[in-house]
């Protein structure tokens, strides 16, 4: 995932992952890896549960 999308909405931002995580189909899990790391400047709000 680009991690420029953490700017965008928290929906954009739910869509793109359930898009990502669709690709994969089913399993007990998946590693998350954002392209290449938070920027500094991406607000923690973005940290999504």
């Amino acid at each position: 995932m680009n991690p420029k999308k953490l700017y965008e909405s928290e929906e954009n931002i739910r869509e793109e992952v359930k898009s990502i995580l669709e690709k994969f189909g089913h399993g007990s899990g998946h590693i998350f890896n954002l392209g290449h790391g938070i920027l500094p400047d991406v607000p923690v709000k973005c940290s999504l549960s």
